[in-house]
């Protein structure tokens, strides 16, 4: 009888020590929906998109990570175009063309002796 109460104390063991491991990694997990949950909604608050929706209706993850995805890509593009429209042709230097915008802006009309010739 002795072996069996052994077993038993051996067994009330190994179940402690399995539930304290599904605790603790209960714990952990809920700290990482949590964690999780808190970058999603800093998420919805950087993007314009997710801000506008009306605040009776609470965005799902997906969405909140969809308007996220367009909104860089629409950044993206937007930068891309940008760069593209303000680059300054390469053959006319910086100094140049800061020297002619001040003489534009102190006379006006210097500009358009370059629009007519």
């Amino acid at each position: 009888m002795i072996v069996a109460h052994e077993q038993s104390d051996c067994i009330d063991a190994n179940a402690n020590v399995d539930e304290i491991r599904k605790h603790n990694h209960s714990q952990i997990e809920k700290r990482r929906r949590e964690k999780m949950n808190l970058y999603i909604q800093e998420l919805a608050n950087l993007v314009p998109m997710c801000n506008a929706m009306p605040s009776t209706r609470k965005l799902d993850k997906l969405t909140v990570l969809r308007m996220t995805v367009q909104h860089i890509k629409a950044i993206k593009n937007s930068a891309a175009l940008s760069d593209s429209v303000n680059r300054t042709p390469s053959f006319i230097p910086d100094q140049i063309i800061a020297k002619l915008l001040f003489q534009v802006r102190i006379n006006p009309m210097y500009a358009f002796h370059f629009i007519i010739y």
